[in-house]
């Protein structure tokens, strides 16, 4: 086999796995929470950048350059809305409730998005297009004058994304949202500034080879995976938040004096039904305490856990939200019920 072929194949391979990976990711954190802004947003960013890999990859092995037109356009689709999608993912990272002014700057991003893209369609195929000995490479808009804006316009939105995120980095006081961020930056930047060279910076001095961003993003889309399940913040869901909190609220708690323990109990619950809103909804979350005294109840862990269980299933029976310290008139209702 030629070399040539070999290098096709291992491109075409490399570009569908993109696209398989781009897509899981994308449709995997929408179903883990598709009320959140930010999940929407990703989800949108792994859809042009699948469709920008499966454009690559099928222009790649095109017969001829009209076939490999068809599919540079679905290319065209995916990389011309990419940007866009990145600085609007930027400024929902950690603010969903955005001002009207951030909602009008992305409006005229998505517009100039689609103007790139209509601009792609005025062209001769052989004008974008070149027939390497590898196969059909969409490699020669960035040496055309609108590619040339295109590409001062991508590096504006790459920049703007990462000067949006390096502030909510700044100015954010949760520490988990600030790795969450930090390895979005650092992983987006290596990706971003590898997939310049390839696709901007070498074609501007003459030099023609496979545009490869689309592989290179990987790593950036990689890294937004990563936070999104390692620090739980974009797509977490409500069933997320239940399973931490009983968790939480489930393991028993052993400590000696009983007024203290009432305070304790006193002050959870307080905290606990206070409404607190998450994603634009007020949640509701209540308790149920039981409390055994050592060592009136029990002079080991096993006996004391048992009996703070009589307890706090007392509450439950009584309609839960509250709290019980036990009594040997329990283990009567615990037999009965």
């Amino acid at each position: 086999m030629p070399l040539e072929d070999n290098i096709k194949t291992i491109l075409f391979t490399i570009l569908c796995i993109c696209f398989i990976f781009y897509l899981f990711m994308g449709i995997y954190s929408y179903k883990r929470d598709k009320r959140a802004k930010v999940n929407v947003k990703f989800f949108a960013l792994c859809i042009s950048a699948s469709l920008w890999a499966l454009g690559y990859a099928f222009m790649l092995i095109s017969p001829n350059i009209e076939i490999a037109n068809i599919w540079k356009i679905v290319a065209a689709l995916g990389w011309c809305s990419f940007n866009g999608l990145w600085v609007s993912f930027a400024f929902n990272l950690t603010d969903t409730n955005q001002k009207k002014s951030y909602l009008k700057v992305q409006a005229l991003i998505y517009i100039s998005s689609v103007i790139f893209f209509v601009n792609n369609l005025l062209y001769e195929p052989s004008k974008l297009i070149s027939n390497e000995a590898y196969g059909f490479v969409d490699n020669l808009y960035g040496t055309t004058t609108i590619g040339i804006v295109f590409n001062i316009y991508v590096a504006v939105l790459l920049i703007a994304g990462f000067v949006i995120m390096y502030f909510q980095f700044r100015n954010s006081q949760k520490n988990r949202v600030k790795k969450q961020i930090k390895t979005i930056l650092i992983t987006s930047l290596i990706s971003f500034c590898l997939g310049a060279v390839s696709d901007m910076v070498l074609p501007a001095l003459g030099i023609v080879l496979f545009p490869t961003g689309i592989i290179t993003i990987s790593i950036g889309m990689g890294g937004m995976w990563y936070a999104i399940n390692k620090h739980k913040m974009m797509s977490i869901s409500y069933e997320l938040v239940s399973e931490y909190l009983f968790d939480a609220v489930n393991e028993p708690i052993i400590i000696l004096g009983e007024d203290f323990l009432v305070k304790i109990a006193i002050a959870a619950l307080k905290v606990l039904t206070t409404a607190f809103t998450y994603k634009e909804n007020q949640l509701f979350i209540g308790a149920s305490i039981g409390i055994s005294i050592f060592p009136g109840d029990g002079i080991d862990e096993d006996t004391l856990n048992k009996k703070a269980d009589l307890a706090m299933y007392e509450v439950k029976r009584k309609g839960g939200n509250g709290y019980k310290i036990y009594s040997s008139e329990m283990e009567v209702t615990g037999h009965k019920s």
